[in-house]
């Protein structure tokens, strides 16, 4: 059969956006091995070419689904991982700062200037030796209050700084637990989503196969019902009564 005559028979008996009667005679040509659930048996050769090029074109466009469905669930895999991973991070530069600002400074020596004390008693011009001793005296006496003041001071300021120790240290492990659980429900969170994403794109490229598999049994009962098919055998022609006759004598 010619081209034109295929391809006006073609039109005269089926339409589908899946089939070109020209190219689906130079893909026959190319690809004859005919494999699939769908039997060829009995198809006329028009309705073979129909079926190998349907079959190509529904499959071309279940590849490109299925190639569209695995890129998407790639974009959104890094997209739920990308923002868990800025979300932890986050956490975690607050908690950075947060134990940075609960740390006590060294400590520190005081000195006189830095507590009260009682100044010591100048010594007059020309002070006799009995004054001289009875300031000497005054002088140590209030030398060592100043000592002793400082000394104080001192230990209370040490106390005062291990117990703002214990507490950073303290509140800082608090901020470290709090965080923890912080991180640990973004993992959680994000192993959900991940699970949902996954369960997702399976079910996407089920839904995908089911959707061309019916495409194809469709097209494939369409071109058995609606393109030509092949003409029924002639029947056998019956032999004549004379011949019988011979062949009954010759017995």
């Amino acid at each position: 059969m010619a081209t034109d005559e295929r391809v006006q028979n073609f039109i005269a008996h089926y339409s589908s956006a899946n089939y070109d009667p020209v190219k689906a005679h130079e893909y026959y040509l190319k690809n004859r091995e005919l494999k699939g659930r769908q039997s060829t048996a009995g198809m006329s050769d028009t309705q073979k070419e129909a079926w190998s090029y349907a079959k190509n074109q529904i499959g071309d466009k279940k590849k490109a689904d299925l190639n569209k469905a695995t890129v998407d669930n790639k974009k959104r895999l890094e997209n739920l991982r990308a923002t868990s991973e800025a979300t932890r991070k986050r956490i975690q530069e607050k908690l950075t700062a947060l134990i940075e600002s609960l740390k006590v400074p060294p400590l520190e020596r005081l000195t006189a200037d830095d507590v009260p004390q009682v100044d010591l008693l100048p010594y007059p011009t020309n002070a006799s030796p009995k004054v001289i001793a009875y300031i000497n005296k005054q002088n140590g006496i209030r030398s060592r209050t100043n000592h002793e003041v400082l000394a104080e001071a001192q230990q209370a300021a040490s106390e005062k700084h291990a117990a703002d120790r214990e507490k950073s240290a303290a509140d800082s492990a608090k901020a470290k637990e709090a965080s923890k659980k912080e991180r640990e429900k973004v993992v959680a969170k994000l192993k959900g989503a991940l699970t949902k994403a996954r369960d997702s794109y399976e079910k996407s490229k089920k839904d995908i196969t089911s959707k061309y598999d019916a495409e194809k049994d469709t097209e494939y009962n369409n071109i058995k019902t609606q393109l030509p098919g092949k003409p029924p055998p002639a029947p056998k022609r019956a032999k004549s009564t004379k011949a019988k006759a011979k062949r009954t004598a010759k017995t």
